[in-house]
């Protein structure tokens, strides 16, 4: 199946750059265009599947023709290059619709997987894989993440991804997305022979099914966790690329993926919470700038896949639920109950507290998230 794409770039330079970039299996480039007005017409006139935009498109520049691509109800996706493609750009280029931001000093790999990734999420979402290609159902991504650290999100996350595997029995994978201090590993009482640091070696060409389950370690209620980096790596060090091939290849081998997102909105931050089929952002009710916090990454990430979970709720919280709804607009979707002896506990220990107290009511709970997060679906 033949990727077609239109290339709107007015630099002859570049314009070239990309096409030889582009040329080859599954791609086809179909045309290009020198301003806004000429990718219009022929978008309509071609029909591609992907649109590659330059931020400094004529007439308007790339943005803004992403949104009249968006607008025109054309079956199409779009991708934005851009000088820098920093954070900013990233998020300029979710509001006017498009799908992915690259560099312009991007090299040819990095460009086919952007191309081929956008593509084949697209299809994803349409349910129109090509038969030949679907050989199995694929998983739902989850990702858990929060605006501020101290609301328990990574103890949320691996006690949801271990009900989830202890009470289905279905693949379940949790991707501890931490370039930093990743706590999963600790939580589960795993030691994990390799972490995110090794993964982020890996050339893109060399990335299967196969190596990823080595870099994985098992636990005994089943669940699979690819490991946060024990010692700092940079931010970046999990770039779009492998995160988009690593997800596509969890996907492909698991029911269920979970991913504990880091706070801080970096671009791969921001890229997998717009991949994941859910987004479950943790907040609580211990102090005013945590929901403060929560009302800025809403107003940040204007993705129709959040829920909110409250955790740690109790009578002792300095607010109450309608500070959270005044403040936030909305009420939260699911609440956990805090117990100040279990969790704690169970985050000494490395048991999660669904496994080790499965009736208690904090454990019910998440159980009861696990519940949702297996029947539903945000997309």
């Amino acid at each position: 199946m033949t990727i077609r794409v239109l290339i709107a770039e007015h630099n002859l330079e570049r314009r070239e750059h990309l096409q030889a970039a582009l040329t080859g299996d599954a791609v086809e480039v179909v045309g290009v265009a020198r301003d806004g007005a000429e990718v219009s017409r022929q978008a309509a006139a071609l029909r591609p599947d992907i649109v590659l935009l330059d931020e400094d498109l004529p007439q308007d520049g790339g943005f803004a023709a992403a949104e009249g691509l968006a607008a025109s109800g054309l079956p199409l996706q779009t991708i934005l290059v851009c000088g820098e493609g920093s954070e900013r750009d990233l998020r300029r280029a979710m509001r006017a619709g498009a799908r992915e931001v690259v560099c312009r000093t991007a090299g040819p790999t990095v460009l086919r997987a952007a191309v081929l990734s956008v593509h084949a999420e697209h299809l994803r979402r349409q349910g129109s894989v090509p038969a030949e290609t679907r050989t199995k159902p694929l998983g739902q991504v989850t990702a858990v993440t929060s605006a501020k650290g101290g609301v328990g999100k990574t103890t949320l996350a691996v006690n949801l991804a271990a009900a989830l595997a202890a009470e289905t029995g279905e693949p379940t994978v949790l991707f501890d997305l931490h370039t930093q201090f990743g706590d999963a590993a600790l939580l589960l009482n795993l030691f994990p022979r390799r972490t995110l640091a090794d993964l982020v070696q890996v050339d893109l060409t060399d990335l299967d099914a196969a190596l990823l389950d080595d870099h994985s370690e098992r636990h005994r209620c089943g669940l699979k966790l690819l490991a946060g980096a024990s010692a700092p790596l940079p931010f970046d060090a999990l770039t779009p690329a492998l995160l988009d091939q690593t997800l596509r290849l969890l996907r492909e081998n698991h029911m269920h993926v979970i991913l504990d997102v880091p706070t801080g909105l970096t671009e791969t931050a921001r890229r997998a919470l717009a991949e994941a089929d859910r987004v479950l952002l943790v907040a609580s009710l211990f102090d005013l700038t945590t929901l403060a916090d929560t009302r800025l990454w809403l107003e940040a990430v204007p993705l129709e896949t959040v829920q909110i979970v409250l955790n740690r709720v109790s009578a002792s919280n300095k607010l109450q639920l309608a500070d959270l709804t005044r403040t936030l607009g909305r009420s939260a979707d699911y609440f956990v109950p805090n117990d100040g002896k279990l969790i704690p506990a169970s985050v000494n220990s490395g048991v999660p507290f669904v496994l080790s107290h499965p009736n208690s009511k904090a454990a019910c709970s998440a159980y009861t998230l696990a519940r949702s997060v297996r029947h539903g679906s945000q997309r």
